[in-house]
């Protein structure tokens, strides 16, 4: 697919637009030069929606205005209208075993009409979609369903891989999605650009034909209770088909939503970095990580403290007094020999040979052998509590030994005390200077710095209801396949009991069959595909930054066989994208992602991108721009005039086309002459990015020595 223009009508700042694209095969490259709020964001959500439609606009899609926001009118509805008019090429095969190759023109043409009802409200209607064939009569409706008829053109759905707005370029590796909401996403991009769709569709087609058989088992002999079973399990997978539609839906908005974090968060930097304003903007952060820092060390410090307790030296420390006491007792007793006795075994013995260990003769009935007998006896009633006398003595010895020791239970709890307090001082001083630079941040003029963090706010409530009405159908859907598998046993012993057993067990072996070579088939597709685009990625990250895994930090790119973008350090360390990474080389590990994709997919169609070059270095910035012209098949560039700089002569070599667009609401602030306009609209002029007219002057332009006045 090549496009070839396109056309807006009342979109939002697009009352009355024509792009005209680069159809070039050498000079394939289209820029659109625009400063922000000039009609960017909204030129590329308005090429989605008449692709795609309502699935394509900013969530919720019930919410998101149209018409533009000015709009005074006298007619409370307004009609709305994008068009797409494109170059789509289709492969045939020929009868003698070749391809041949035809070229047709399509228009893609939808509609809507917004009704305003007050200064918020508006209702949407009419939103419909109309393609049409150039012929040499003219133009011809595609009959059939045109939204399908485009999907099939596309080879694809996911349009975050056809159209990227470089604030949100970062949703494969954001911070802001789990690591499982991640590797959804990029296996959803893989799956969906490889052809996954018609897979999965053969696969539910033959989901239904097992159903079936199971059903038709009533006209067989009149087999009720198979019939009954079938019904049922036919019901649990209209169940579980419902609750997994529910999860999906529930993913993707929690994935979208994730990414409008991500680019609110981008935006905020964007709105601080202005002169004095980034040297804040860094003080706040490194302030935000101290702070976190200090939180951590505290944690770790409160859980030592709490593990203080439930040691057996606590008990030494709070009876010490008493230990010690019956220590210096019990060791007296053993000095004076009474501890430990251990006579009682000498006594018996000198009994029975009948003298004593002095010689004295023991003669039974003798005084003498009476007293030696009388000791004994004492002695045996004794040695139970000496024996447990003797143990205490060496138990109180060894907690005096750990109470006068340097590690005591004394010494760290006051030790850990001590760095508690002096922790919890930091904490405090920290969270003192994070809200003073919170403070002075939001109080910066013309910012909406305080907006954009409640917006982010909102949006982080409404990501959390997602997660958890996604966690909810996951959880059904578990249960309702733990029950399909056992009325699936049930089902299958009563076919083995059935009289129409032969031929229902070969229907359904023939389907599972073919159920399993489908799986088969994706398994096979992913083994090998996946390190084919992992390598393509890798080969375009390095070019893009100009990585020499000889003397960089960043060594390679990878996508992981369980869907992880990875990016590796020296010695094959993992660098983790969100915090290893600059906001550069995030930005052109994406951009190679989705440029090694559409390649290894074979996919053609246009890469739509704005604003990518943001917070790049020139060299970087040069590369990215090289890669991306050399490996996509069409490229379209919404740039600022900062990303322009320094790439001037690679949009000279490369671009066929070049427009700039301006906004009347910028006269006089930024805009030099006045549009003469009694409402906000975008402005269309032909100057390239080497020039400036009387429509898109800015403030400065003049002075620019790069840039050339071109008469209207």
């Amino acid at each position: 697919m090549i496009f070839r223009s396109a056309q807006f009508q009342n979109f939002r700042l697009l009352r009355d637009l024509r792009i005209d694209f680069s159809n070039d095969a050498e000079r394939k490259l289209t820029v659109i030069r625009a400063e922000n709020e000039t009609g960017k964001t909204t030129l590329l959500t308005g090429l989605q929606w008449v692709l795609f439609g309502e699935e394509a606009l900013p969530r919720p899609a019930t919410s998101y205005r149209l018409h533009p926001v000015d709009w005074t009118g006298r007619e409370s509805q307004i009609e709305i209208e994008g068009s797409l008019e494109f170059e789509h090429t289709y492969e045939r095969p020929t009868r003698s075993g070749g391809w041949t190759r035809q070229t047709e023109v399509y228009l893609a043409r939808r509609r809507a009409v917004e009704e305003v009802l007050g200064d918020q409200e508006w209702t949407r209607r009419g939103t419909e979609l109309q393609l049409y064939r150039k012929t040499d009569a003219g133009w011809d409706r595609v009959p059939g369903d045109s939204q399908l008829e485009l999907k099939q053109m596309l080879g694809s759905n996911f349009r975050e891989l056809f159209f990227t707005d470089g604030d949100r370029a970062l949703s494969f590796i954001t911070s802001e999605m789990s690591l499982g909401d991640k590797r959804k996403l990029v296996q959803g991009a893989i799956r969906d650009m490889l052809g996954f769709g018609i897979l999965k569709s053969a696969r539910t087609h033959v989901e239904r034909a097992i159903s079936e058989i199971r059903s038709d088992v009533r006209g067989a002999g009149g087999e009720d209770e198979l019939a009954v079973k079938a019904r049922e399990i036919s019901e649990v997978e209209r169940r579980i088909e419902a609750a997994g539609a529910a999860q999906a839906e529930a993913e993707a908005d929690a994935q979208r939503i994730a990414v409008e974090i991500d680019a609110l968060d981008t935006k905020i930097e964007a709105v601080l970095r202005h002169g004095d304003r980034e040297e804040l903007l860094g003080q706040l952060k490194a302030a935000r990580s101290a702070v976190e820092k200090t939180r951590a060390e505290l944690d770790r410090a409160r859980t030592e403290h709490s593990e203080l307790f439930r040691r057996s030296p606590l008990g030494y420390a709070i009876a010490e007094a008493v230990v010690r006491s019956a220590q210096s007792h019990l060791e007296r007793l053993s000095g004076e020999g009474r501890l430990p006795r251990s006579a009682t075994p000498i006594l018996r013995e000198r009994l029975a040979i009948g003298r004593c260990i002095c010689a004295r003769e023991l003669p039974e009935g003798s005084p003498e052998r009476a007293a030696v007998q009388q000791m004994v006896a004492e002695q045996e009633t004794r040695s139970l509590v000496d024996d447990r006398l003797t143990s205490l003595r060496y138990a109180a010895a060894t907690a005096v030994r750990e109470l006068e020791g340097g590690g005591s239970w004394r010494a760290n709890l006051g030790r850990i005390v001590e760095q508690r307090e002096q922790i919890e001082d930091r904490l405090q001083a920290a969270e003192t200077e994070q809200k003073r630079l919170e403070a002075v941040v939001d109080a910066l003029p013309d910012t909406d710095v305080a907006l954009l963090r409640k917006t982010h706010r909102d949006f982080q409530r409404t990501r959390e209801e997602a997660l958890k009405r996604r966690h909810l159908s996951e959880e059904k859907t578990t249960q309702l396949k733990a029950e399909r598998q056992r009325l699936d046993g049930e089902y299958q012993a009563m076919v083995r009991r059935s009289r129409a057993a032969a031929r229902v067990r070969a229907r359904l072996q023939a389907a599972e069959d073919v159920r399993s070579v489908l799986l088969g088939a994706y398994e096979a597709i992913e083994r090998d595909e996946i390190p084919a685009v992992s390598r393509a990625m890798n080969r375009y990250f390095l070019d893009m930054i100009g990585g020499d895994p000889q003397h960089t930090i960043i060594q390679e790119a990878a996508v992981t066989e369980n869907y992880d973008i990875v990016v590796y350090g020296p010695m094959r360390r993992i660098l983790d994208p969100d915090t290893d990474l600059n906001g550069a080389s995030r930005r052109a590990l994406t951009l190679a992602f989705i440029l090694a994709l559409t390649e290894v997919s074979g996919v053609k169609a246009p890469n739509v991108i704005d604003t990518p070059l943001g917070m790049m270095s020139p060299q970087i910035k040069r590369a990215a721009v090289e890669t991306a012209v050399e490996h996509s098949n069409q490229l379209v560039l919404l740039l600022t005039r900062s990303e322009i700089r320094d790439i001037e002569d690679l949009i000279d070599r490369y671009a066929g086309a070049a427009i700039t667009l301006s906004s009347s609401a910028h006269y006089p602030k930024w805009l030099r002459n006045d549009p003469r306009r009694e409402y906000f609209a975008a402005l269309r002029c032909d100057c390239t990015h080497r020039q400036y007219c009387a429509v898109c002057e800015r403030t400065g332009d003049a002075e620019r020595s790069e840039l050339l006045r071109r008469a209207s």
